[in-house]
């Protein structure tokens, strides 16, 4: 009637991509249909990883090792029976690298760059932070590929189209054009005046020792405590971790990454297994720096 006042709602700003795909999930499931989504591309993702060890490694039995070490050696289980859209983001950017090195430096393969970028993008718009990602995908498909202009705009094309779609609704909720965005100062540093040493502690603290986070980064955050006894960083009473004190293994695969850049000389090498081999090496490498 003429009484009821309109109830006015916060806008969200979280990133636009991931409720569209969970909203017919949370109609037919409710909560535990907003887990399946996770749960569901848990089992996309291993099931990429499955296939990428088998078309790219010369011992294609390696493949049924992979699996095991997907399931239990990183994040992925405990991400998959949650609600966050962590393994949405996963089984996208998963997808984006299989993609973006399908017969990378072999052959020109525009139509692979030019989904490794729309998947890419796709998975910008879940977490915003996988625009970090999708930029080394593009520069190493540049600096890899012998036709690096063709397949770097393939790419770049790709990566467009949801960037630009992310952008648009960003604007008309936020009013701000921009496809990385919760509001005007949210790429600001939150420590302009020491915006270097933040950084350094940054990585630091998030790949060696979370403990070494420096307690001025915590203040005015009464979610983060620090345990007087160990010196443990809590989150809620959770034990904060880095990534090499929760997979001290992951130290392995750093090293065989960086090691793929120093230059080898053996005839070997020129085989297009080997040279695929060394560009999904390379890639990787440059996704973790």
């Amino acid at each position: 009637g003429y009484g009821r006042g309109a109830e006015a709602r916060p806008v969200t700003t979280l990133p636009p991509v991931y409720a569209p795909v969970a909203l017919p999930f949370l109609a037919l499931g409710g909560w535990r249909g907003l887990v399946f989504v996770q749960a569901l591309s848990f089992v996309g993702c291993v099931g990429l990883l499955f296939w990428l060890a088998r078309r790219r490694l010369a011992r294609r039995q390696l493949a049924w090792l992979a699996l095991p070490v997907a399931f239990f050696g990183a994040y992925l289980l405990e991400y998959a029976m949650g609600v966050w859209p962590q393994m949405l983001s996963m089984v996208l950017t998963t997808a984006a690298f299989a993609c973006a090195t399908e017969r990378l430096g072999i052959s020109s393969a525009a139509r692979w760059r030019l989904a490794a970028g729309g998947l890419a993008g796709l998975a910008v718009g879940v977490r915003y932070q996988n625009i970090v990602y999708a930029g080394a995908l593009g520069v190493g498909i540049v600096l890899l590929s012998p036709w690096r202009v063709i397949e770097g705009a393939a790419f770049g094309a790709g990566l467009a189209g949801p960037l630009t779609l992310a952008a648009t609704i960003n604007y008309q909720r936020l009013g701000v054009f921009n496809p990385i965005t919760k509001g005007a100062s949210y790429l600001k540093a939150a420590y302009p005046e020491s915006r270097l040493a933040s950084s350094a502690w940054a990585l630091v603290s998030r790949l060696a020792d979370a403990s070494m986070v420096p307690r001025w980064a915590l203040k005015g955050q009464p979610w983060w405590l620090v345990d007087k006894d160990s010196g443990a960083l809590l989150h809620r009473r959770a034990m904060k971790k880095a990534l090499l004190q929760s997979v001290p293994w992951a130290l392995l695969p750093l090293v065989v990454a960086a090691r793929s850049w120093w230059p080898r000389r053996g005839e070997g090498e020129r085989t297009p297994l080997r040279r695929q081999q060394r560009s999904d090496l390379r890639l990787m490498a440059l996704v973790i720096a």
